[in-house]
């Protein structure tokens, strides 16, 4: 299950003439949107374009940004566009049935699982999971040491335990161990 990414019925089949304003997410967001493999569809001079991370670089501004929940979607839409020789990434996309998010709520919805997330992180610390987690990272790393395995970074594993952790408060279950 992705993140409330993409919202079928909350799909913009508004009129283009309504370009919502663009507002330019921290790093967080960014990397939360990543995490996720949402992909922006964005509007810069007239053409339509896709990345996972439409504001790096900085490109020329930015008239509209969607987020949709995977690449072959917004391939569709820019594809679409270009046929059709407009940039009404929204009507395209109700034409297409794909659902968009709009920039600004896509930013609302990572920022809440982010909140959630530093709760849980929170919470982790005073159930003792931290220490839990130190401790078994020691374990490994020195059975793998007397094994000769190699085994990785302390900061490697932390990320993969904020981004389980980020999974939970974006309502999935993660299915990996984490050391």
């Amino acid at each position: 299950m992705l993140p409330q990414c993409v919202d079928q019925a909350e799909s913009a089949f508004a009129s283009a003439d309504a370009v919502p304003s663009i507002i330019t997410p921290s790093p967080a967001i960014r990397s939360y949107l990543r995490m996720f493999q949402c992909v922006a569809v964005y509007v810069v001079d007239g053409r339509v374009s896709v990345s996972v991370d439409p504001f790096t670089p900085k490109r020329a501004p930015i008239a509209g940004v969607w987020w949709v929940s995977n690449a072959t979607a917004a391939l569709a839409i820019k594809e679409a566009c270009e046929a059709e020789e407009h940039s009404d990434v929204v009507s395209v996309a109700a034409g297409l049935r794909i659902g968009l998010t709009s920039n600004a709520i896509a930013i609302s919805r990572a920022e809440a699982a982010i909140a959630r997330m530093n709760v849980l992180v929170d919470q982790a610390k005073q159930a003792g999971l931290m220490r839990c987690l130190n401790g078994r990272y020691r374990q490994e790393r020195m059975r793998a040491r007397a094994e000769g395995r190699s085994f990785p970074a302390y900061a490697t594993v932390h990320k993969r335990f904020v981004q389980s952790l980020l999974r939970i408060a974006s309502g999935q279950t993660p299915n990996k161990g984490l050391v």
